[in-house]
């Protein structure tokens, strides 16, 4: 029997006010920390590093937002319609927490070899909080709002598990 594999399915879920939203591919996570030297009383000669700042980014080739999600119905009970919510506000100015996880397959099309689904809750690899938008390419998507090429950044570093 064959072992399902997957490599188009979603790596993290895109989480808004605590609802899943969206999904992402293919992310990157960067986090920079500054080490500052320090040195004791007429000494030239580096006594310890102590970390003054941690700079967290990430970036992806793919983010998608659904229309289906109740986030995004809430957006449009607000305002309105889909071409209401994209013309009123920057969906770049939200703030939003990407939630890395183990893909596990939930649905396979077995005439057509295609993952159907998969499950995005219960097995949380890491998480980042507090994200923003940086760079991003915009394309309107069946069914959402999908984006190439996105960049951003993170206040907290990274939580595992």
């Amino acid at each position: 029997m064959d072992t399902i594999k997957t490599f188009a399915s979603p790596q993290a879920a895109v989480y808004i006010d605590n609802e899943l939203v969206g999904q992402m591919q293919q992310v990157q996570f960067s986090e920079q920390i500054t080490q500052t030297p320090v040195r004791g009383m007429g000494s030239i000669l580096v006594d310890e590093f102590v970390p003054t700042a941690i700079d967290c980014s990430f970036s992806s080739n793919y983010f998608f937002i659904g229309f289906d999600t109740p986030w995004f119905k809430k957006m449009l009970n607000r305002y309105g319609s889909v071409e209401a919510v994209i013309n009123t506000i920057s969906l770049v100015a939200l703030n939003f927490s990407i939630v890395v996880y183990r893909k596990q397959v939930t649905g396979f099309n077995e005439t057509e070899r295609l993952v159907t689904g998969t499950e995005t809750t219960g097995n949380t690899i890491m998480k980042a909080r507090d994200c923003v938008l940086e760079n991003v390419s915009w394309s309107i998507a069946v069914g959402g709002i999908a984006t190439t090429d996105v960049s951003g950044r993170y206040k907290t570093p990274m939580t595992i598990g």
